[in-house]
């Protein structure tokens, strides 16, 4: 009678299992990591980041031909990042199947994966975004700064979420602070979209040539990069892990960032696949993620509220 043994995870196969997987953490595609706002650090180079404020020269004209020097503050406020790890076991058995799995890239098991990894890259981002930020020298504790004492702005929408509301406050915002609207990213949850979708600045060719209705979305909000996440709505829609930041008095913290706001860095900590020491059989594939984020400066963020 013949044997038929299963298909073995040899050496070959964990190694393109890993391969594949690093070409999913190096991968950019989620909503927000392949945007303006992001600005791509190495894991080390991104745990201590040394900033320097903008100055303003001095004018010396009515000190005549030889003025003095004029010796300018360095304001120098080293950020340190926030290291956020994320980690998941599956176990498999030793078949046919479970080597398709982890070698394909096309598998459920890579897709899942892809959109977790994706799901967490955003919500690292948008938290770095509107939480606090540590300054102080490497050595040191620190201090911790709210979003507020960092210099980013809250403008309410919790009345009403339109253009006039929020998103033409948040152009004079911007251009209070010097700081350019080309390439600002704005994340909405799905009924601010809507909101917006259905605002006439938005709808009516006179203002927009959008085409909004025809096309079912909106992309371009003023000038300002428009990507949309789910989020819960008071008697309809509800999401587990919602993106975007809701508080227990259902109010969304909604997030303009101009480019280069946020740092951002990953780093694969540990990834392997083991025989299971308690079940017959089966391997255990092990992820672990670093992923490490940092608000570069306050003033290129906006907070804009709306009510859940």
């Amino acid at each position: 009678m013949a044997v038929i043994t299963s298909p073995n995870l040899d050496d070959a196969t964990l190694l393109l299992f890993e391969k594949n997987f690093e070409r999913l953490a190096a991968n950019k595609d989620t909503k927000l990591l392949n945007c303006p706002a992001i600005k791509h650090m190495d894991i080390k180079g991104i745990s201590n980041v040394s900033r320097i404020e903008g100055n303003e020269l001095v004018d010396v004209t009515s000190a005549g031909r030889n003025p003095e020097k004029q010796y300018l503050t360095i304001r120098n406020d080293n950020r340190k990042s926030v290291a956020k790890r994320f980690t998941g076991t599956y176990l498999v058995d030793s078949y046919d199947k479970a080597v398709k799995l982890i070698t394909d890239p096309t598998s459920e098991l890579f897709q899942n994966l892809t959109e977790a990894k994706n799901r967490m890259t955003d919500k690292c981002i948008i938290d770095a975004a509107v939480g606090s930020v540590t300054v102080g020298a490497p050595d040191s504790t620190g201090t911790t700064l709210t979003a507020a004492q960092d210099g980013v702005v809250t403008i309410a929408g919790t009345s009403k979420f339109d253009y006039s509301t929020v998103i033409s406050p948040a152009i004079t915002q911007f251009k209070n602070s010097y700081i350019d609207t080309n390439g600002v990213t704005l994340a909405i949850a799905a009924k601010e979209e809507q909101a917006l979708r259905d605002d006439d600045k938005y709808m009516n060719a006179l203002y927009s040539n959008q085409n909004t209705v025809d096309r079912g979305t909106i992309s371009n909000a003023s000038g300002f990069n428009v990507v949309t996440f789910a989020g819960n709505v008071q008697g309809g829609s509800t999401v587990d892990l919602p993106i975007l930041p809701e508080s227990t008095g259902n109010i969304r913290s909604n997030v303009l960032m101009a480019p280069k706001s946020i740092g951002f860095a990953v780093e694969i900590g540990r990834l392997d696949c083991d025989r299971s020491q308690k079940h017959v059989n089966s391997w255990e594939i092990t992820i672990d993620l670093w992923i490490k984020t940092v608000r570069l400066q306050g003033s290129k963020v906006i907070i804009l509220t709306s009510t859940i």
